[in-house]
């Protein structure tokens, strides 16, 4: 149940540095929800963040990893904005009860055994506010699958509203055609009986 931190000073993927979908919805949801403070839980280095900092919140990050706080503090102070950085075990957080609104732990609680699961979960739900919201995944699998088949389906509705929308169109210009042909077959009988306007040419 020994928590341990990656080597972050190892990691070069531009990914890592790069927000998740999940943050943003998220940091989104809570905004219009009327949150104000978040913990982001085993922040790496800081992708997420700074989504919410961007967003207004009052963000406070924790990760066992010295590197990755060092991180943080130096993007914070680059970006001039304000957060809260903190060198800690999510097993013992250092944070009164009820301490944040809202928490995210993105792919972090999952590298815990099943007894480090449940403790980390324990102090995840002490450290939340009551009225806020709790983020937390366990495996990586199936958010992301659920992201790719939310992904696939705005794609196919944005394609089924291309094809209605092109269907109006064509079906507009038909009809235009017809009138027209219709207008035009019209005038021609009028004329040919010797009733079309004065002045009329049809060459």
């Amino acid at each position: 149940m020994d928590s341990k931190g990656w080597d972050w000073t190892a990691v070069l993927d531009k990914r890592w540095q790069t927000p998740t979908w999940a943050a943003i919805n998220y940091s989104k949801k809570w905004k219009e929800e009327g949150f104000r403070s978040v913990l982001d839980l085993g922040c790496g280095l800081g992708r997420n963040s700074f989504v919410f900092v961007k967003d207004g919140f009052d963000t406070t990050v924790v990760d066992i990893s010295p590197d990755a706080i060092e991180f943080v503090k130096q993007e914070r102070d680059k970006q001039n904005v304000k957060i809260q950085c903190y060198v800690s075990d999510m097993l013992n957080l250092p944070f009164l009860e009820n301490y944040f609104d809202c928490i995210f732990a993105y792919h972090v609680i999952s590298h815990q055994d099943t007894e480090g699961v449940k403790k980390a979960f324990k102090e995840v739900g002490h450290a939340a506010e009551k009225v806020g919201g709790i983020v937390a995944d366990i495996g990586t699998g199936g958010a992301y699958s659920a992201y790719k088949t939310a992904k696939k389906q705005k794609k196919a509705a944005r394609e089924q509203r291309r094809r209605e929308e092109q269907a109006i169109a064509e079906r507009k210009a038909q009809a235009l055609a017809e009138r027209k042909t219709q207008i035009d077959q019209q005038r021609d009988r009028l004329v040919g009986n010797g009733q079309g306007t004065k002045g009329y040419n049809r060459s």
